[in-house]
This record gives C-alpha cells, structure tokens and sequence, in this order.
C-alpha cells in the first residue's frame, strides 16, 4: 500500500501508525507536514482514506474527530 502513497502521505500514515488508536490534531498535522495549511492536512487525510478504501485489507480506518483532528483504529470488517 505504501507505494501508492506520496511521500508526505506516507509520513503521515506512518505518524497514524505510531499512534494507533490516539486522536492526532490538525495541528499535530500541520507541523508534520512543515508548517503546511489546515487544508493541505486534510487533502492528504482524504488521499491517505481513499488508498485504505480501495485495499479493504490493510485493516485500518480513519476516524474525524470534530473539532480535533483524526484517529486511525483497526477496521472491525476485517
């Protein structure tokens, strides 16, 4: 899967991976991704989802938190 992801997309899937199940801010997102805009952040979440759709096994979802930023947990579908 990590192939088809660009490489900002892939550092932050890996920050998703390394904090399973925790809520990563925007701003967590935005400092990740180099001072980028609050919209540059969620254009790459929306990328990063649209790769784990289309490959239902790699056993993981991301979670909006209204208000927070998002939560990467392990998809119970599998």
């Amino acid at each position: 899967m990590m192939h088809r992801l660009r490489p900002q997309e892939q550092k932050l899937f890996r920050y998703f991976l390394d904090n399973l199940e925790r809520i990563v801010t925007h701003e967590d997102i935005r400092v990740l991704l180099g001072g980028e805009t609050f919209a540059h952040g969620r254009v790459t979440v929306f990328r990063i989802r649209k790769v784990i759709k289309t490959q239902p096994n790699t056993g993981f979802v991301i979670q909006g938190i209204h208000g927070r930023g998002y939560r990467m947990i392990r998809s119970t579908l599998n």
